[in-house]
């Protein structure tokens, strides 16, 4: 069975939003102490998802939500998203969206299936990661300050 209500929002999307939430929040994300560091790209990866990881993680880090543990989730979005760019590539060499069976059946190419899917998914999982304009509207972008070596000592440096 489901949860009820909505899935709770992360901490530091609370934060960008400088909701009152995220001072408040419980320790409901333990993994938000290494904030500003990059998930390391899978090896498990195909080449064209990894061209798309090349492309995707440095867009999200520059919102700062992005997180190690990410990894996972960014790497699916990067395989859809590969997915979705080799159906267009089949459907575009097709002559017809339709075939025709062996029972003389007439029905819609596999291509076009495979392709929607993926579209759906990929509208989930970017959603989820601040990809879509609306996940992009609730968020005000902070960008990351690089931390210099005198930082350690001097707190204006």
């Amino acid at each position: 069975m489901a949860k009820r209500g909505p899935k709770p929002i992360p901490t530091s999307i609370l934060k960008l939003r400088h909701s009152w939430r995220s001072k408040h929040r419980k320790d409901y994300e333990k993994a938000e102490i290494e904030e500003g560091r990059k998930p390391k790209m899978p090896n498990w990866l195909s080449s064209e998802a990894k061209s798309v990881w090349r492309q995707l993680v440095p867009k999200i880090a520059e919102l700062g939500i992005l997180n190690p543990v990410d990894q996972t989730i960014i790497a699916i979005l990067c395989h859809d998203v590969a997915e979705y760019r080799a159906a267009c590539e089949t459907i575009q060499e097709l002559k017809s969206p339709y075939i025709s069976q062996p029972s003389g059946r007439v029905c819609r190419h596999p291509a076009y299936q495979l392709r929607d899917a993926a579209a759906e998914r990929i509208r989930k999982l970017g959603g989820e990661v601040g990809l879509s304009p609306a996940a992009r509207a609730s968020l005000t972008i902070v960008p990351i300050e690089k931390k210099s070596e005198k930082t350690k000592f001097f707190k204006d440096a």
